[in-house]
């Protein structure tokens, strides 16, 4: 019997210093400055060079870190590709498909490729980024990995 009252006193005090006090917390986070989120990716599929960029490009403005709703789209930029490896220069003004997404038409990705992606806003605001392919990879859609082709994987020429 004293055994037992021993084991429910010990229960006792072990659940009395795993209790805690809850305190709730708000914290004014701010709203903070709202800033143009751009996703896009200009791919170059090796096994099927000729076809067109299927990827979009999005467009989101950021929202404060607390808020929990969807990011909102920006549907009203001129969104342009300049593909400055071919001769002349090629301009592909990108479709807005709405939701924020444009789509490229007419670039045809290809190895050692130069894009260059330029954005202009509603506000005013003009956005110019630069990106080359320097190699291509394979991308397998139902796998977690890739690869990649480099100038020995294909003899002497490259892919």
């Amino acid at each position: 019997m004293k055994k037992i009252h021993k084991i429910n006193i010990i229960v006792a005090f072990l659940l009395s210093m795993l209790s805690a006090c809850v305190e709730k917390i708000d914290i004014d986070a701010g709203e903070g400055e709202s800033q143009y989120v751009v996703e896009g990716m200009i791919v170059y599929d090796p096994l099927d060079p000729n076809k067109l960029v299927k990827d979009t490009i999005r467009i989101t403005k950021s929202i404060a870190y607390l808020n929990n709703g969807q990011a909102p789209t920006v549907s009203n930029a001129v969104v342009a590709i300049i593909d400055s490896s071919s001769s002349p220069a090629v301009l592909d003004l990108c479709v807005n498909v709405g939701n924020g997404k444009y789509v490229p038409t007419q670039i045809v990705p290809k190895p050692k490729g130069r894009y260059y992606l330029l954005i202009r806003f509603a506000e005013g605001d003009t956005v110019i980024s630069y990106s080359e392919i320097n190699r291509p990879c394979y991308f397998n859609k139902d796998s977690i990995y890739t690869t990649v082709l480099t100038d020995e994987s294909q003899g002497r020429t490259g892919p």
